[in-house]
């Protein structure tokens, strides 16, 4: 890295992550660090841009600042105009709880890395698989690795990377793994109950169970104790299907 790079941190679990500072403080090192984040949890949001409403904002200090927003939000408005630069990487996370399979259709942590990735500026997204971890030691020091190795050797901007890592205290992690993307089972049926106003509520049911724990996939790279490294991008489009819709059609 020959001069000090400009390095966006965002989340989807907001302001108030247990991960966030530690993130700063591990990045800053080597980099000068703007943090923007959702002002709470924002999980699920997926690629949700608030359009219809004013997005507010709360300047924490001046590299960090909280938005009344989705992760998407928070990456757009970093890279269109809110900074005085425009970042080189963006890393996302660390995500609490893992981001596997299915799951990236719905995750705020991958959103705000896609966003990066529209907006012409590489990103990675970091989850960890535990929800309540007592250390995250093993995390950063993996975070930092890819991170530098990213600014050394920068990938395609249309290239997200998805880095699920292991939850160990003790031990390190059994190594690194290129997987793809895995499935899950539908979801499990959603819960209705009443609320003290006798008025139905209903909770979205649970992930469905996974699918397979085939050998070149993430959830098995994760489950074998492997960080999952799955490169991702915006094209969604079947490509070995389209003679066969020409057909159809």
């Amino acid at each position: 890295m020959k001069k000090k790079p400009v390095i966006l941190i965002s989340n989807d679990d907001g302001i108030y992550s247990e991960a966030l500072d530690l993130m700063e403080r591990v990045l800053s090192d080597f980099a000068t660090v703007y943090v923007v984040v959702p002002d709470r949890d924002k999980s699920g949001t997926s690629q949700c841009l608030t359009l219809m409403d004013p997005v507010h904002l709360n300047w924490v200090s001046e590299n960090k600042v909280s938005v009344q927003g989705t992760p998407a939000d928070c990456v757009h408005l970093a890279i269109t105009g809110l900074l005085p630069v425009v970042p080189d990487l963006v890393v996302s996370g660390i995500n609490l709880g893992a981001n596997l399979g299915d799951d990236v259709l719905y995750s705020g942590t991958l959103a705000a890395a896609f966003e990066a990735s529209t907006c012409g500026i590489p990103a990675l997204a970091f989850s960890l698989d535990s929800h309540k971890p007592n250390s995250y030691d093993i995390a950063l020091e993996h975070m930092k690795r890819i991170v530098i190795k990213h600014l050394e050797q920068p990938l395609k901007t249309d290239t997200v990377l998805n880095i699920n890592i292991p939850y160990t205290e003790n031990t390190d992690v059994q190594g690194i793994k290129v997987t793809r993307l895995g499935r899950r089972d539908p979801s499990l049926p959603m819960i209705k109950y009443k609320s003290p106003r006798g008025r139905d509520c209903y909770w979205i049911g649970r992930p469905g169970a996974v699918r397979s724990y085939d050998k070149d996939t993430d959830f098995t790279a994760v489950r074998d104790g492997y960080i999952s490294v799955t490169p991702l991008h915006i094209d969604m489009t079947e490509h070995s299907a389209i003679k066969d819709i020409e057909g159809w059609l």
